[in-house]
């Protein structure tokens, strides 16, 4: 059985190779969920990192906590969040496939999406992870986010490296969708489309 890690190595070169030698690894499931667990504990360990540095919540958050509070609680419910976001896309994922002509199973549909979603996620990571690190290293919020309010090219590079990040999560659960349920290419596209939003709209829509 391959490592997480190992595949998440794989599946940023060769996509479509990998994700079809994971739909035929029995224990494909398990190590699908391993990674998303490994997702989930960094978002953990991260947000653990902005309440420290006392970091406030800048966007409107979706749940009932104080902005002091925030990164308190999302420490306790990012990893479950992420469990649940990729279960339902999964379950999602699986339906769509089938509506489509699909013929792959939920677990090997479920494995596939882990690897899909589990890139693009660690690179979202990045930036609150380094801005955590500011933070205790005794930057101001307020200084570090006035980076960022100003139009300019920081504000740009900013905005677009989310939009590559979500564009790769898409390209890769649409290469995952065609390697494990054979969709044409057209099927998988629109397929990794919804699944993505499903997962977007589930999990890092409460991440802050």
């Amino acid at each position: 059985m391959p490592s997480a890690r190992g595949v998440l190595a794989r599946v940023i070169f060769r996509p479509g190779r990998t994700f079809a030698a994971l739909a035929s690894d029995p224990k494909r499931f398990q190590t699908g969920l391993r990674a998303v667990i490994g997702l989930g504990l960094l978002y953990a360990a991260t947000s653990a990192l902005l309440g420290a540095g006392g970091a406030l919540v800048t966007a409107p958050a979706f749940l009932p906590f104080s902005a002091v509070n925030y990164y308190f609680f999302q420490m306790i419910f990012a990893l479950p969040l992420f469990l649940a976001a990729w279960l339902l896309a999964a379950a999602a994922g699986r339906v769509l496939a089938r509506l489509l002509g699909g013929r792959g199973s939920w677990k090997t549909t479920a494995s596939g999406l882990a690897f899909a979603f589990v890139p693009p996620c660690l690179l979202i990571w990045l930036p609150p992870t380094a801005f955590g690190g500011f933070l205790l290293a005794g930057m101001p919020q307020a200084e570090f986010m006035d980076l960022l309010a100003e139009p300019g090219w920081l504000q740009i590079a900013g905005w677009s490296y989310h939009a590559l990040a979500v564009l790769w999560m898409v390209a890769l659960a649409a290469a995952s969708l065609r390697a494990v349920h054979g969709l044409s290419r057209f099927k998988a596209v629109c397929g990794g489309l919804i699944v993505s939003a499903v997962f977007l709209a589930s999990a890092l829509v409460l991440i802050r």
